[in-house]
């Protein structure tokens, strides 16, 4: 048995709820115009094919629905030595009390159930954001380590790219060295040429004077070999006879 809400709809018609999101019961139990002052006693037949059909009862006065109320709660070979105490208001005023506290506990228990409803929906919005935060997390690290991967290869390629640096600039130091030394040999070779052309130059001279060949007959430009050097082009300078050879007699 529950207690339950009666909401009156017009003369003789009513509704009957114990929850508002299931909405009311419609029925008719009597066209009394003092049954809002009634108890009513509904008993549920069946649960699954029709979960509003129910059997009704009600009492007038307080007294006999309490009761009423106390025949549910003890065996029926007690009921009538209980009826015929001297003491049966106390029971009834007892069954009444009880019957009121039942219905301030089924408000309890309502509220407790909404407040637990509320309590595991705030749970799993609560579960919601904490998955979406370990999700922002996971990428958050997935992007510091994919930077980090990046971050090392470039310093990677850095260094890679400082030492075949280095080395291209020790391979032009080289280069350098080599052509300052080759530049060295040259002036050492163009210097070494020009002596021993001046040398075979006076030998040639020495044997035009031995052979009778005077400066009278020939004017002195020809016999100053400064003069003789320097009217010489470049590349019959370079394919000059060594200091061994000889112009022939």
């Amino acid at each position: 048995m529950q207690i339950i809400t009666v909401k009156r709809l017009g003369p003789g018609k009513f509704y009957l709820s114990n929850k508002k999101q299931f909405g009311f019961i419609g029925g008719n139990p009597s066209s009394h115009k003092g049954w809002m002052s009634r108890y009513f006693f509904v008993k549920r037949i069946s649960s699954r094919e029709n979960p509003w059909d129910c059997d009704m009862s009600w009492r007038d006065d307080a007294c006999s629905a309490s009761l009423d109320f106390i025949r549910h709660l003890v065996p029926n070979q007690d009921f009538d030595q209980l009826k015929g105490t001297p003491d049966l208001e106390v029971f009834e005023t007892v069954g009444l009390h009880f019957m009121q506290s039942l219905a301030w506990f089924g408000e309890a228990a309502s509220r407790f159930s909404k407040a637990r409803a509320e309590v595991i929906k705030t749970k799993r919005s609560y579960d919601g954001v904490l998955g979406r935060h370990e999700a922002l997390l996971k990428q958050l690290e997935e992007i510091q380590t994919k930077e980090s991967v990046e971050k090392e290869s470039l310093s990677a390629e850095l260094e890679s790219a400082r030492a075949e640096a280095q080395t291209y600039k020790a391979q032009a130091q080289s280069l350098e060295t080599q052509v300052q030394s080759l530049d060295a040999r040259a002036q050492f070779a163009e210097e070494e040429s020009k002596l021993r052309l001046a040398e075979g130059f006076e030998v040639c001279l020495a044997q035009f004077r031995a052979n009778g060949f005077s400066e009278e007959e020939y004017p002195p430009p020809f016999l100053d070999v400064d003069q003789a050097l320097a009217d010489m082009p470049e590349d019959q300078e370079e394919g000059s006879s060594g200091p061994g050879e000889t112009p022939p007699a």
